[in-house]
This record gives C-alpha cells, sequence and structure tokens, in this order.
C-alpha cells in the first residue's frame, strides 16, 4: 500500500515538473517568434496567430505586441488580440486591451468596456488592471 502511494507521489511530482519544463519551452518558442515577427517574419506572425487560435493567451498577447511594435501600428489589430487573450484568461490581456479601450486607442473610447476588461483581469490575478479598475471606479 505504502509503495503504490509512493508510486502516485512520484508520478505526480514528475508530471508537474514535465508540466512546468513544457510551459517554459512554450515561452521561450512563443517569445522567439515575436522578435522575428516584430522583424518583418510573416512565417512566424502566422505562427502566432495559428497558437493564438488555439487559445494560447500568451501567443496572442504576443502577436498584438508585434502589431504595435511594427512601423505602420495597428492598434485596432492589437486591442482585438488582447481581448482575445483575456477571453483565453490572460491577465495582461486583459489590461492591455482595457487601457487601450480606456485610451481610445485603436477604438471607440468606452469607460464601461474598458471596466469590464479590468475586472476580468483583476480576477486572474493582474494587479495593474485592478489598479486600472480602481482608477477608474467602481
Amino acid at each position: 500500500m505504502i509503495g503504490a502511494l509512493a508510486l502516485v507521489v512520484l508520478s505526480a511530482a514528475a508530471a508537474v515538473v514535465f508540466l512546468a519544463w513544457r510551459a517554459s519551452a512554450q515561452h521561450d518558442v512563443l517569445t522567439g517568434r515575436a522578435g522575428k515577427c516584430r522583424a518583418g517574419d510573416a512565417a512566424a506572425c502566422d505562427s502566432l496567430r495559428t497558437a493564438c487560435l488555439k487559445r494560447s493567451p500568451e501567443a496572442c498577447e504576443l502577436l498584438a505586441g508585434a502589431y504595435l511594435a511594427e512601423k505602420g501600428p495597428d492598434p485596432h489589430e492589437a486591442v482585438g488580440l488582447f481581448e482575445e487573450a483575456c477571453t483565453y484568461r490572460g491577465a495582461d490581456g486583459c489590461f492591455r486591451a482595457g487601457s487601450m479601450v480606456a485610451a481610445g486607442q485603436g477604438v471607440p473610447k468606452d469607460a464601461s468596456h474598458a471596466r469590464d476588461l479590468f475586472t476580468r483581469g483583476c480576477s486572474l490575478g493582474s494587479a495593474d488592471a485592478c489598479a486600472a479598475k480602481r482608477k477608474l471606479g467602481d
């Protein structure tokens, strides 16, 4: 009985280590693609778009950042991608989308929608979103 329990605990620990490694490796890959996308590599941008469509909030956020960093930035597209990241539980995406909506950057200014985005970001753990929500007022 104790041997079986030890095997279960070791298996769970190994799974946690593997998942942490995988998340770190995925982060490195996505960050590398974002750099290439910012440099004008269309294939890297397409790869980020595909990962975003597969519900990766980090890929959506990185692609949005690339849209903002281009020589001819597209804030409208960036807001949409940040909102998509927010939908996929990306707290930073909620904060960044809310900030752009509150400022009217790329979309019409909308304090109510910005507050909703900040509220979601805050509930997902973004201290910046909580502070922005307080600044807008409840």
